[in-house]
């Protein structure tokens, strides 16, 4: 989960992308809810959003805007000492690993230097 000092700081990075590229008429505000519908519904003309896939991006007829990247992020999987004493937790802690490093392989997505 987000704390609200990272939200914040997602809300200032596109007006400060923005500004950067020389956009500074562009006016920003902030939804909740289906953030990717609403340029079909003609709500918006374009969204900031979190993208992992772009799946949801492609289903609601969205694509990244060349040289739109305004963050390069990843996510970690965490957990406490404690819960990895334990060998089922530890067993299946190692298959999603496994399986999350087979996938990115297999993808073209995996780090050099990871093994």
């Amino acid at each position: 989960m987000l704390g609200q000092d990272s939200v914040q700081c997602l809300l200032n990075m596109g007006p400060k992308f923005m500004n950067e590229k020389g956009l500074n008429h562009v006016t920003f505000s902030t939804r909740d809810g289906a953030l990717k519908a609403t340029p079909a519904m003609g709500i918006v003309d374009a969204i900031v959003d979190l993208v992992s896939s772009g799946t949801t991006l492609g289903e609601n007829n969205l694509k990244e805007i060349a040289s739109g990247v305004i963050l390069q992020i990843q996510a970690v999987l965490v957990a406490s000492r404690k819960s990895l004493t334990h060998k089922d937790v530890l067993d299946i802690t190692h298959e999603m690993l496994e399986r999350l490093e087979a996938h990115l392989r297999a993808s073209g997505k995996l780090c050099r230097g990871s093994s």
